[in-house]
Parts: structure tokens; C-alpha cells; sequence
């Protein structure tokens, strides 16, 4: 169904995976919600504000009528890129995210893994797919770590990227415009 292509070990991208008018809607969607600063999850359910590793702006989408088709469409991706790639044991979304990396506050959010805690329901699959076109801003830069690389994933508008909650990770400081994603996490039993 999908064009993936994949970086063994790091993540998997498929380029267009929504059309310009869906990633509009989806804006749309976001920016009708009110967006407050973004905080940190640190354990069992449990977050915090720590402008020193992340400066963002989010809001939380969960499906309803007005996006049903988003959350089919994602399920449907997440199901052929973790059979093809990952096969890990998924059973549970996470709600949608919203959110906005603006030059105002030189968003950002520094190198952090999506797991913490044990819970015995884990973050396993990070979903996160490009609202704002390139061209839009500067900086904000979706960056994983292989090692003692630094692997700089495809920004082009529309692509969704997926990759193991485990891996590290960070988004580059917006040095000008505002970049838009969306993101979420997929859940699954611990792994052993």
C-alpha cells in the first residue's frame, strides 16, 4: 500500500503518506484545540515542565467522528510498518499530538527517549509525521541516534516517520517560522 523505506535499526519512512489537503485538515484540527506548553513525561502517568530540554507547544487529539479516518489511516500504517520492520507485540494508542516548535522560543526538545518508567503497557512505536513544509522554517530538525551517529530524518512535508520508542532522539532548536507535527505512541507489552 505504502512506499517504505527504511534505515536498518533507526526507522522507517513513508513519504507522502497524507495529501496537502488531509495535513491541512489536520492543522486545522490542532490549532482549533488550545495549545499549552508541552511537558515532559517522567513516570506512571506523571509529567512535568522542563523548558531546559523541551520548549513546544501541544494539544491532544482523540478520535471522534472528525478524524475517525486519521486514526484508521495511521492504525493501517502502523500495522504493515510493524509487521514488515519491527514485530513488536502493540495493543494500545496513544491520543494524537499536536505540536508547534516556534522561533519565538527557539522550540526544541533535546535528546530523550519516548520510554520511561516499567509500566507493563510501554511505549514501544513513535509515530511522527510532518505537518509544515520545509520551506516554512528553519532549524528543527528530527535527529536520531545510531550509536555515536546522528542519523537527520526527512522533513519533507507529509512524510511520517516511525521508530522504536526506545531510540534516542531529538528536534533541533526552530531558529525561524514554526514547524507542525503530529505524534503519537504505540503501546505493547514490556520488552523481555
Amino acid at each position: 500500500m505504502w512506499n517504505l523505506n527504511s534505515v536498518p535499526y533507526s526507522h522507517v519512512i513513508i513519504k507522502d503518506f497524507l495529501p496537502a489537503d488531509k495535513l491541512d485538515s489536520i492543522i486545522q484540527i490542532g490549532q482549533n484545540k488550545k495549545l499549552e506548553p508541552s511537558k515532559i513525561g517522567v513516570s506512571h502517568g506523571q509529567s512535568i515542565e522542563l523548558p531546559d530540554i523541551r520548549t513546544s507547544y501541544n494539544a491532544w487529539i482523540s478520535v471522534d467522528k472528525e478524524n475517525e479516518w486519521l486514526f484508521r489511516h495511521i492504525t493501517d500504517a502502523v500495522n504493515e510498518v510493524n509487521k514488515n520492520y519491527f514485530n513488536f507485540n502493540l495493543n494500545y494508542f496513544e491520543d494524537l499530538q499536536f505540536t508547534s516548535y516556534s522561533e519565538k522560543t527557539q522550540g526544541r526538545y533535546g535528546w530523550h527517549a519516548d520510554v520511561y518508567g516499567l509500566s507493563s503497557n510501554m511505549r514501544k512505536l513513535s509515530f511522527v509525521l510532518m505537518l509544515s513544509d520545509p520551506a516554512d522554517y528553519t532549524g528543527g530538525e528530527l535527529r536520531i541516534s545510531m550509536g555515536e551517529n546522528h542519523e537527520t530524518v526527512i522533513n519533507q512535508r507529509g512524510t511520517a516517520i516511525f521508530f522504536p520508542s526506545y531510540c534516542i532522539h531529538e528536534v533541533t532548536p526552530v531558529l525561524t517560522g514554526t514547524r507542525l507535527t503530529l505524534v503519537t505512541w504505540i503501546r505493547g507489552s514490556k520488552f523481555i
